[in-house]
């Protein structure tokens, strides 16, 4: 038997307290995808996301995760065909996801178990899938900075079969304006949206820090929900200095803040 990856960013204070925090967004329509923050600060969005999704879909077979490869190493696009030991049990892997993405020859992803689990981008999600969808098995995929268009796009054709022949949902792993100061990172989120609601990839995939720290996972969002017919709508946003409440002249601010915006398809 493989051997089953750890959840090395659950905080299981910091876990319950999103749990209890966590609301239902309100939106017209189905869910087939969405983004979520990886930075825990924001664990209430994230949670609010989750509980959402789990009130928004029925019976789902198969959640597939998205999300950055901060280090960029071993290849662009990397996956893993293990399964997780969650704090609520066993996580099987949607090993058909990985499978597809392994034998794409326009993808080349290589298979990544320790990469994996010693990035928060995807592993930090895991606990919050295995919670609100117990039993569903989770494929996760992670893109480095570097990944191109046409990779972004196969990622997102082959969640897509797979949507074919299951009930999938897509969460697609970002955060947002990175090390500036407040004023400055609200102006880049604005851009940000702006790219977003008007759905231009190829704006977003130009983007650096100061707007996303993935413009490839934010992209596949987009390129998938398009494929499914969808369209993009904004649940939320906040900012880490909002969410810890730290008044101007902090000195937290010297390194800035981190922007966080929940979408959904």
């Amino acid at each position: 038997m493989k051997e089953l990856l750890k959840c090395n960013f659950f905080y299981e204070k910091s876990f319950r307290e999103s749990l209890l925090s966590a609301k239902a967004y309100s939106f017209e329509g189905s869910l087939s995808a969405g983004v979520v923050p990886h930075h825990l600060v924001a664990g209430e969005l994230i949670a609010s996301f989750f509980k959402t999704a789990s009130e928004k879909t029925d019976g789902l077979d198969a959640i597939l995760i998205v999300a950055p490869n901060h280090t960029g190493r071993v290849s662009d696009i990397v996956t893993t065909t293990a399964g997780w030991s969650s704090p609520f049990g066993p996580v099987s892997c949607e090993g058909d996801f990985a499978s597809a993405l392994v034998e794409n020859g326009s993808v080349r992803a290589a298979k990544a178990d320790r990469l994996i689990e010693s990035d928060h981008s995807a592993s930090a999600l895991i606990p919050y899938a295995a919670h609100y969808f117990p039993g569903v098995p989770v494929g996760v995929c992670l893109l480095s900075s570097s990944a191109s268009k046409d990779a972004v796009r196969a990622v997102a054709d082959e969640a897509a079969n797979l949507a074919a022949k299951k009930r999938v949902l897509l969460i697609c792993s970002a955060d947002f304006s990175h090390y500036l100061l407040p004023k400055e990172a609200a102006a880049r989120d604005e851009e940000t949206l702006d790219a977003v609601m008007q759905g231009d990839i190829d704006r977003i995939m130009r983007f650096g820090n100061d707007n996303v720290d993935s413009p490839p996972s934010l992209s596949a969002f987009l390129s998938y929900i398009a494929i499914q017919g969808g369209t993009p709508r904004m649940l939320d946003h906040s900012s880490s200095d909002r969410i810890l409440a730290l008044p101007a002249g902090n000195g937290a601010y010297i390194d800035g803040t981190t922007t966080y915006f929940i979408f959904a398809g």
